[in-house]
């Protein structure tokens, strides 16, 4: 039964995120006029389908993705000899082809944005933001060998390769600790004294996350009002982002890149989500949502980014890409995102055993 509930809410995920994503391509593409062959979600043989109009609508049997079929693309399946130049995607004005291609970009944020706005509303409390001001030590603990004491208030982490991180909030220690790897520096503030102490943090087999054993006082609980969890959505929704761009970030310097998860990952991020209950899934759906919009927009050929930056470029040098340079670029980009999603799962391997 587990595994039947994994694999549902895998393919749910995966699916509403791509339908969201590509029904922005969609709509965005039928309201400038441009045909549209094919609106698929998930690829390889086709489970079902269905023609409406001069769409056909199907569903595929692999979820791993999706696809809107416009006329004039260089992936089109449909003849596009039959159709009036003005009605493929190159024929529409670039200002037109740009929003189609951050259509989905855009509505992958918006989703975000309605499931966190939603989920604050269902809830309609927010616990606050507790300081990091320890009020446990737990006894022969890693921090209680490190010489942490109840009344430490930690406001700076450093890690094993000089990166600092300024805290401020509980959350924010316990996501700096349960990210890295070896041991770690922490600056503590003790009766008017600034102190350093190192501790390297063990996995708890039990929760998944890494440790030191201190815990901090419960943060205050708060009722919210609808209008209260507009605000604290958005409040979500930019700390997402900037969660996601923080790890970009890494990335391109080579940091953390153990801690990058593939497919493997995600299945076993969203089989825990579905298990501890329906709040917890659509949370993790609109921070994976964020996270696909924000990707998208990477200036990667194989992305919808990467197309805006070559219609652009397309516009300013007055004529069109050359063919094979184009798919040369394409194919590249396309090896780059094969070749991370190799490398986080074969992350998401070694992090099982």
């Amino acid at each position: 039964m587990d595994t039947i509930i994994a694999i549902l809410s895998f393919v749910i995920l995966l699916s509403v995120i791509v339908f969201v994503h590509e029904l922005g391509h969609f709509l965005t593409a039928k309201a400038f006029g441009v045909y549209c062959g094919e609106f698929s979600i998930g690829m390889g043989p086709v489970l079902f389908k269905k023609q409406v109009g001069e769409t056909q609508y199907s569903i595929r049997a692999l979820p791993i993705g999706g696809f809107v079929s416009m006329a004039g693309e260089a992936d089109d399946t449909k003849a596009d000899e039959n159709v009036p130049f003005e009605r493929t995607i190159n024929g529409i004005k670039t200002y037109q082809q740009v929003i189609v291609m951050l259509a989905g970009i855009i509505m992958n944020v918006i989703l975000a944005w309605v499931v966190f706005v939603g989920i604050n509303m269902a809830v309609g409390q927010r616990v606050e933001a507790q300081p990091a001001i320890i009020n446990e030590v737990v006894s022969d603990s890693i921090a209680s060998q490190a010489g942490f004491e109840v009344g430490d208030k930690v406001t700076r982490i450093e890690d094993t390769e000089n990166n600092v991180y300024d805290i401020t909030t509980a959350s924010e220690m316990v996501s700096v600790v349960n990210t890295f790897e070896g041991e770690l520096t922490f600056t503590v503030e003790r009766d008017g004294k600034t102190l350093q102490l190192s501790a390297t943090p063990i996995l708890d087999t039990e929760s998944d996350s890494k440790r030191i054993g201190v815990a901090f006082a419960p943060g205050k609980v708060i009722k919210i009002s609808p209008m209260d969890a507009i605000g604290y959505g958005t409040q979500d929704l930019k700390e997402a982002s900037t969660a996601v761009f923080d790890g970009l970030a890494n990335l391109l310097h080579g940091k953390n890149l153990t801690q990058l998860s593939g497919p493997v990952g995600i299945f076993k991020i969203s089989a825990q989500a579905a298990q501890s209950g329906i709040l917890v899934f659509l949370r993790l759906l609109a921070l994976f949502s964020v996270n696909i919009g924000i990707m998208n927009a990477l200036p990667i050929p194989a992305l919808d980014g990467g197309r805006v930056i070559i219609v652009l470029a397309e516009r300013l040098f007055g004529r069109k890409l050359n063919e094979k340079v184009m798919n040369g670029l394409i194919l590249g980009g396309f090896a780059v995102l094969v070749g991370l999603m190799l490398f986080a799962t074969y992350n998401d391997i070694l992090r099982m055993f």
